[in-house]
């Protein structure tokens, strides 16, 4: 990657200058996506690029665009993913699609479908069962929002059965609040089952 990215680097830092001076967040948010991607790429200081990133969400959504905000997210999950960080990547790839889904953003939808299997075959291929669940509630989002609602049913269905069999009811909420947003009604929960 070597000379070519730290030129990109090189160049967005040195645009930082006139946007912060002017206060134009939308360029300081893209120019702060820039230089954590760019950092990731390089394989630099990690948390240089985890700053840079986290500034550029921050900026973004100060700057209160939306539409440039499910890229950056998608950008985020990515370094997060190659740092094994499945947490990370899961409440990145839930922000983008909370924006890009209502509103119809057909890119950053598919570069959310291809995020997601990349953190599918990362679980699979650690055996790190207990992110099942919460894969399967991405999965289910991404299908609703991509207008396939019968995937999106099965995603949830295997969602509650993973939390289920293994006891893990912190996600619970998280499970009611995909069933909302697919339309479908509220899961049993667990205490009032067979009463």
């Amino acid at each position: 990657m070597g000379s070519g990215a730290s030129a990109v680097l090189n160049r967005a830092r040195a645009s930082l200058d006139y946007p912060t001076q002017k206060g134009r967040l939308l360029s300081i948010g893209l120019d702060q996506c820039t230089i954590g991607h760019t950092l990731a790429a390089l394989d630099a200081d990690p948390a240089e690029a985890d700053t840079a990133l986290d500034l550029a969400i921050e900026t973004m959504r100060r700057a209160s665009t939306m539409y440039f905000l499910p890229v950056v997210h998608l950008t985020r999950a990515q370094h997060r993913r190659v740092r094994h960080d499945p947490a990370g990547v899961r409440a990145d790839l839930d922000a983008a699609l909370a924006v890009a889904g209502p509103a119809g953003m057909r890119t950053p939808l598919a570069e959310a479908a291809r995020q997601w299997t990349l953190a599918d075959q990362l679980i699979r291929a650690t055996g790190y069962g207990r992110r099942e669940a919460e894969l399967h509630l991405v999965e289910a989002r991404l299908a609703h929002h991509q207008r396939r609602p019968d995937e999106a049913r099965v995603a949830q269905a295997l969602a509650e059965a993973r939390i289920r069999a293994i006891g893990q009811w912190g996600l619970w909420p998280d499970l009611t609040r995909v069933a909302a947003e697919l339309g479908l009604p509220p899961p049993t929960p667990p205490e009032t089952e067979g009463a």
